[in-house]
């Protein structure tokens, strides 16, 4: 399910709003009952009053509008540790955490898995399991997920 640009632009400016960032946008859903999911971050802590307020900013601009079936659901959430970071402000939030990246390479890809020690300018400075430690340019990552303990 494709969602309407109109749609995309109202999300993105009531998160704006809120002092915190559109991470991924999901539309999914039959037509008739589709699902909005908005997964917002912020350089501080994603609590659960900046996703009611998110989502209490987002139905107020969706509602009287026909841009969406009347009877859309609404989901407003942090990212989640499971979901791959796309922001180098990011990463500060998660120093010390085990990381699995996937790199740019001229052959397809590269992978490489560490704990994220630093980030310094545009480079993530991980610590391998050998102890050493590898500079990552940011712009080399294609997807880094935190490696979860469970």
């Amino acid at each position: 399910m494709r969602l309407p640009e109109p749609v995309r632009l109202l999300v993105e400016e009531c998160v704006v709003a809120s002092q915190a960032v559109v991470v991924d946008l999901v539309f999914r859903g039959h037509y008739r009952k589709p699902v909005l999911e908005v997964y917002v971050d912020g350089p501080g802590p994603v609590t659960t009053e900046l996703c009611a307020e998110v989502s209490r900013r987002i139905s107020a601009a969706l509602e009287g509008k026909d841009l969406i079936s009347a009877d859309y659901r609404l989901e407003v959430s942090s990212p989640g540790l499971d979901r791959p970071l796309k922001y180098l402000w990011q990463y500060w939030k998660h120093l010390g955490r085990p990381f699995r990246f996937k790199l740019a390479s001229p052959e397809g890809g590269e992978a490489l898995e560490g704990t994220l020690s630093a980030v310094e300018d545009e480079v993530l400075v991980v610590k391998t399991a050998d102890a050493a430690e590898t500079r990552v340019r940011f712009a080399d990552v294609r997807e880094a997920r935190i490696v979860l303990p469970w």
